[in-house]
């Protein structure tokens, strides 16, 4: 029974399922669900597939034959990296969106996304540094489901502003 706890494809398809609900959270939201319980499900939901990333990391780490001294502290750089991007992001979002339809300023002035730009960034550091091979074939699945994520509030935001506001936006920002 232990050893299916070390099976990286066990975690993986946890994983996966937990971020693909995750995004499916995201895709109700944007068609118009606001439920009770949503933003509270979407972030546990979220937190899961996060923690199954991170494990599934742990099981399959050392298959990419890399040396430690330099995958760990690029891949510790970028995980930190990412974490404070994410973290200043929610700080900015929580600070600027009170009465604000749009929220431009702070890191929002450079990126659209920052909270996916900082996971993404999260998740790749966790990968290098892990030296994980499936973690390397599989962040393209967390990109995609990040992508179908920030297309979807875009066509959101396009709908719900003024005619041209998130144009603008977008081509002042990156990502």
């Amino acid at each position: 029974m232990a050893e299916i706890l070390y099976n990286p494809y066990l975690w993986l398809l946890l994983a996966l399922i937990f971020n693909t609900g995750h995004t499916l959270f995201h895709v109700a939201f944007f068609r118009g669900y606001n439920g009770k319980y949503l933003s509270i499900s979407d972030g546990i939901v979220g937190y899961l597939g996060a923690l199954c990333v991170f494990i599934f990391l742990y099981v399959d780490r050392g298959t990419v034959q890399f040396p430690k001294s330099i995958a760990i502290p690029i891949g510790i750089t970028l995980f930190v990296g990412g974490i404070y991007i994410h973290s200043k992001a929610q700080l900015d979002f929580h600070r600027y969106s009170k009465g604000m339809a749009l929220v431009s300023k702070g890191i929002y002035a450079h990126f659209r996304h920052p909270m996916y730009l900082g996971w993404s960034i999260t998740v790749i550091g966790a990968v290098i540094a892990a030296r994980s091979f499936l973690g390397l074939a599989t962040f393209w699945i967390w990109i995609l489901l990040i992508a179908i994520c920030g297309y979807l509030e875009e066509v959101k935001l396009r709908k719900d502003l003024p005619q041209g506001q998130y144009d603008d936006y977008s081509k002042k920002t990156w990502l």
